[in-house]
């Protein structure tokens, strides 16, 4: 349930950090029925600013026509709506020089794909952020000037929003240390309609327990880990897919990659990657994919199978859809 006055906090927030005012106009591919394109629609009419709607990332190329047509100033997208519009071949046929931010958020965003948004829009200041529906869409922010020194991370908290990083006994962690992020704010639910139990178990005293892992550094930047519930747990080792993937997206002729755990009789868990090839570039070979992994990974976190799709399972949002590769997974059975 998120109260009016959550959303004004939410967008009075924004706009501060921002910089928005009534001559901007971004453009939206992102559904109203999202927070996070409700928060870019109330941030801009709030200001006076305009919208303007594209369609949808199916067109990659009738996003670009828009955006230098309607002399868009900002855009907004998740990790896989930067990568369409990056594989579009003719974007920079598109004169975007009037965009001067972007925002991204919905998952996180490789450092790869963040310097690759970089070169591809100059003069464009990017904002990483990381949020939550509970939090009216936003709680914190990485300022573009700190994107190269503290790549990898959301930042820090937007005004009016305290992060803490929790151990499982609600200890606060020390920098480096690994916890729950737990947040504090006006922008916050008071709670699930008709859920009282997972108001008590996520909405609690000191604020909301968002099951999302990672640490602050010594400067107070957030890092992301995971979520809790897509640890692979093998063996004795708790595994990031994030970590895995992000490796492996960087591997040469791979354009995407997702990692879940495998059931397995021995280890509980092993790690499996859904690889996306690159559209521009040969196909990668499994040895040189595995070889990269090997010079970048331990042991333990090298995927045990690698299959080769077409694509990622991912909602309207642009989410990706773990669930139905683990469900794949699960229907063949456990491995050993």
């Amino acid at each position: 349930m998120l109260t009016h006055e959550n959303l004004r906090t939410n967008t009075d927030s924004i706009v501060e950090y921002l910089e928005l005012t009534s001559e901007d106009r971004v453009g939206l591919v992102l559904p109203f029925y999202y927070v996070y394109g409700g928060s870019v629609m109330h941030t801009h009419v709030a200001v006076g600013g305009s919208l303007a709607m594209l369609g949808s990332l199916a067109f990659p190329i009738r996003v670009a026509e828009g955006l230098a047509r309607h002399r868009c100033t900002g855009f907004s997208g998740v990790p896989s709506t930067f990568a369409r519009l990056l594989a579009l071949k003719s974007l920079r046929d598109h004169d975007l020089s009037t965009i001067r931010y972007l925002t991204q958020a919905g998952a996180a965003m490789s450092k790869e794909m963040a310097a690759r948004v970089c070169t591809a829009f100059p003069k464009a200041r990017l904002f990483v952020m990381y949020g939550q529906t509970e939090a009216s869409a936003r709680l914190s922010y990485l300022p573009p000037d700190r994107i190269v020194d503290k790549a990898g991370s959301v930042g820090f908290g937007i005004p009016g929003v305290e992060l803490k990083v929790r151990d499982p006994e609600g200890r606060e962690c020390a920098p480096g240390e690994t916890g729950e992020v737990v947040a504090r704010g006006a922008n916050i639910t008071s709670g699930y309609f008709n859920n009282p139990e997972a108001t008590r178990r996520f909405i609690r005293e000191d604020g909301l327990h968002t099951a999302d892992l990672g640490y602050f550094d010594e400067d107070g930047f957030l890092f992301l880990v995971g979520r809790e519930s897509e640890m692979i747990k093998s063996g004795a080792h708790r595994i990031a897919p994030k970590e895995i993937e992000e490796v492996i997206e960087n591997a040469p002729g791979v354009a995407a990659c997702a990692v879940v755990g495998r059931p397995d009789e021995l280890l509980g868990q092993v790690p499996v990657a859904f690889i996306v090839p690159s559209p521009d570039s040969a196909p990668p070979a499994r040895q040189d994919v595995l070889r990269h992994c090997r010079d970048k990974l331990s042991r333990f976190k090298i995927p045990k199978e690698m299959h080769f799709v077409d694509d990622l399972p991912k909602t309207a949002n642009g989410k990706l859809l773990r669930r139905a590769l683990r469900e794949r997974l699960t229907a063949q059975g456990p491995t050993g």
